[in-house]
C-alpha cells in the first residue's frame, strides 16, 4: 500500500489501491485521524481507536480531502471534493462523527456541448440565433468553486464563483456569457446542518 500523508488538500485521479490523502492531527492531539482513498471509497481512520469508518459519496474521483478547523464552531469538519468521470462533482462536509453537515454542487469541467435545440430552451440564449455547427457548454471557472467558511465573521459559508457558459464552433471555443455563484448557509445547532439562506449576505 502506498502511503502520502499530507497536511494540505492533494489533487487525485488515482485508480490504484488504497492512498491515505489526508493525515491531520492538532497540537493537543484531539483529531488523530487518517482519512484513505479507496478506489471510489472514502474511509477515516482514527489512530487512537483503530475504529475504521466509510463516507459514502455518489463521486468516482476524489479531487481533495482535508480537515478543517471551523473556530466560530469550535469544531474540526471533514471537507471532501468529489468527481464523476464525467467531470462533474459535489463537496461534502462532515463533522467528525461522519454526520453530513452540507453537499452542494462545487465542480464542474465537463463540456456538454448542447446542440441548437438543447440551449435554444435556455432562457439567457433563447433570442440567439442559429449558427450550423455551434454548441455551448456550462462548465465553472477555474474548474470549481470557492469556499470561506466565516464569511466576514458572521459565522456563515460562502460559496462562490464563476459559471462560464462557452461556445464551440469550428475548433473554436469562446466564452459569451458568465454568471456570478454567491451561495450562503448559516449552521443550525439543533439540526446539526448548514442551511442555504435566501437572501444574499453583505
Amino acid at each position: 500500500m502506498y502511503i502520502i500523508v499530507i497536511i494540505l488538500s492533494m489533487l487525485l485521479f488515482l485508480q490504484c489501491s488504497t492512498n491515505n490523502i489526508n493525515a491531520q492531527e492538532n497540537g493537543t492531539g484531539d483529531i488523530p485521524i487518517l482519512i484513505e482513498s479507496e478506489y471510489d471509497n472514502i474511509y477515516v481512520y482514527n489512530l487512537k481507536t483503530k475504529e475504521r469508518k466509510q463516507i459514502l459519496i455518489n463521486e468516482i474521483n476524489i479531487i481533495s480531502a482535508n480537515i478543517i478547523k471551523v473556530e466560530y464552531l469550535n469544531k474540526y469538519i471533514i471537507e471532501i471534493i468529489g468527481s464523476t468521470n464525467r467531470g462533474n462533482g459535489n463537496i461534502y462536509l462532515y463533522d467528525m462523527d461522519l454526520s453530513l453537515l452540507l453537499k452542494e454542487y462545487y465542480y464542474n469541467t465537463h463540456m456538454e456541448s448542447w446542440e441548437y435545440f438543447e440551449f435554444h430552451e435556455n432562457e439567457l440564449f433563447k433570442n440567439r440565433e442559429y449558427i450550423q455547427g455551434e454548441t455551448i457548454s456550462e462548465i465553472f471557472r477555474n474548474n470549481s468553486l470557492n469556499i470561506e467558511y466565516n464569511f466576514n465573521n458572521k459565522g456563515i459559508i460562502h460559496i462562490y464563483g464563476i459559471r462560464d457558459y462557452i461556445s464551440e464552433l469550428n475548433d473554436k471555443e469562446e466564452v459569451i456569457y458568465s454568471e456570478d455563484i454567491d451561495l450562503y448557509y448559516e449552521y443550525s445547532n439543533k439540526d446539526n446542518k448548514y442551511y442555504l439562506l435566501e437572501k444574499k449576505i453583505d
